[in-house]
């Protein structure tokens, strides 16, 4: 009798069990590849707002609101400047976003 690998019932060899999948790793972004931020004085926010209306450009003034960081370090002060308020408001009146 010979020695040799077990094998199963058809005379091949049993298959070898596949290899573990390993999850890949979430790679966090390259700074090289980071969107740049603009950190904006909340006076130089409010003097920004004031122009876009001023000009009349309520996409852009849009735009330019959206563009701000959440986390903007002075958003308590962006919060009770009129300029900005004024601003959010304007544009949630084109837009139709209000109650």
């Amino acid at each position: 009798m010979a020695v040799g690998p077990p094998t199963g019932g058809s005379g091949n060899p049993p298959p070898h069990p596949a290899p573990p999948v390993q999850p890949h790793p979430i790679l966090a972004p390259s700074p090289l590849f980071a969107l740049p931020t603009l950190n904006f004085t909340a006076s130089q926010v409010a003097t920004v707002c004031e122009t876009l209306e001023e000009s009349g450009d309520i996409e852009r003034l849009a735009r330019f609101l959206w563009s701000l960081p959440v986390a903007h370090p002075n958003v308590t002060e962006l919060d009770r400047s009129e300029a900005v308020l004024r601003a959010r408001a304007i544009v949630a009146y084109h837009t139709g976003h209000f109650r």
